[in-house]
């Protein structure tokens, strides 16, 4: 079943609070980035404030670290079982190691990739993961047009999932709108994340119920 998590980058930061209570009755969980100004050009949410929006919704927490080391940053996160947390391909860090400390720590391992990344790179690790994230812009900043070349590493991956048995999400990130989402499910993306398609807009409660009856 598709799932939609708002991107709170995108959302009002001095009032993280109450955008999350009215969202919450509408949405499957929020999609958190932490970034560290050196995986990309920007510094968002770190593991304080991170922490602190777990704590604040019985919504599942998917974390996307968008960081240079993502193992050392793993012992600074406070999440509830069974959160979703993603690493990127591209991070340094040996990625075996890192899935069986996400593992340990009773959260879902995902391995995020960015559009000018190799889909092959990431089939090593499909049966030790819950999901793939695959980004459909660059990451670094909310606002961005969608790339549709992306899709393509979506259809290598449904067709992997599909021959080999596993049963691994396909997740999705960047420039979603309610112009694309529906071709994007038919696709096969499973879990969505999204900003500005949400928060762009003069009542993102609105847009978001939207967004999910053009999905459900």
């Amino acid at each position: 079943m598709a799932a939609i998590y708002p991107s709170l980058m995108a959302a009002n930061q001095l009032n993280l609070q109450s955008v999350i209570n009215e969202l919450d009755q509408y949405c499957a969980g929020y999609h958190i980035d932490i970034m560290d100004g050196q995986f990309v050009p920007n510094i968002t949410f770190g593991s304080d404030l991170t922490n602190s929006i777990a704590q604040s919704t019985y919504k599942k927490i998917w974390v996307q670290l968008l960081v240079q080391r993502p193992d050392d940053w793993l012992d600074k996160l406070f999440l509830p079982v069974d959160s979703i947390v993603s690493f990127h391909i591209e991070s340094e860090g040996e990625k075996i190691k890192i899935i069986d400390r996400i593992k340990k720590k009773n959260w879902q391992p995902s391995i995020a990739i960015n559009p000018k990344t190799n889909v092959d790179e990431i089939f090593t690790y499909l049966d030790m993961i819950s999901q793939v994230l695959v980004m459909s812009v660059t990451p670094g900043f909310s606002g961005q047009d969608f790339l549709p070349d992306t899709l393509s590493k979506v259809d290598r991956l449904v067709g992997y999932r599909q021959t080999s048995g596993l049963e691994f999400q396909i997740g999705m990130d960047g420039g979603i709108d309610k112009d694309n989402i529906v071709m994007i499910k038919e696709h096969g993306v499973d879990d969505f994340s999204i900003g500005s398609g949400i928060f762009g807009n003069d009542d993102p409660v609105e847009a978001l119920k939207e967004l999910d009856s053009l999905i459900s």
